[in-house]
């Protein structure tokens, strides 16, 4: 292999890059990201890996912080009593309290109306329930997509299986075994088997 020549070595030099280490120093615009993230949010995950990066979401844009950075600016605050911490999987999962929600609004400037989307009102239920599941009433039971009707269904199958004519297992009405059904034989076989012995 021939050797480099000085200008080669030079570009490669320049263009030669080392990672540098994850600092505990949060700037302040990323700072000001997390922030306004975990407020509009109320909750926050991130994982244990100091060498990986969160990536929070704000309206459209998606921004990145290392991990390192995110856990320390949460473990400030759960000194100061902003959040409740849960540590599960390798993942923290953090919970604005009362404290760190005033703490937020004084910092970002926001109105006391203004809250997290936890803390909002669920929709009504009645509202809820109204609106058809899954594309209405073509889509029923709770099997895999494409498969069949799945194991269950709701659409009086049940009754069927329990009926007279249900093709079920133990002649309907769920007696178990050994129990006699109306249109089983009134003399027992097994007593005529131990006659004739």
């Amino acid at each position: 292999m021939p050797p480099h020549t000085d200008a080669e070595i030079a570009e490669l030099v320049k263009n030669y890059s080392v990672q540098k280490p994850r600092s505990t120093y949060v700037p302040k615009q990323t700072r000001d990201k997390i922030y306004k993230y975990f407020f509009t949010e109320g909750v926050l995950v991130c994982e244990k890996n100091p060498l990986s990066t969160w990536t929070g979401m704000l309206g459209d844009e998606k921004f990145r912080a290392p991990c390192l950075q995110v856990m320390y600016l949460l473990r400030s605050f759960k000194s100061r009593g902003f959040v409740d911490e849960k540590f599960a999987w390798r993942h923290f999962y953090w919970r604005l309290t009362d404290a760190g929600l005033n703490f937020l609004r004084e910092y970002l400037h926001l109105d006391p109306s203004v809250v997290p989307n936890t803390h909002k009102t669920v929709q009504d239920t009645a509202e809820f329930e109204k609106k058809p599941a899954f594309g209405g009433a073509e889509r029923r039971g709770r099997g895999r997509g494409g498969r069949g009707r799945g194991r269950g269904g709701f659409e009086g199958e049940r009754d069927q299986y329990r009926s007279e004519e249900g093709r079920g297992r133990g002649r309907g009405r769920g007696r178990g075994r050994g129990a006699r059904s109306e249109d089983a034989p009134a003399e027992a076989p097994v007593a005529e088997a131990a006659a004739e012995l």
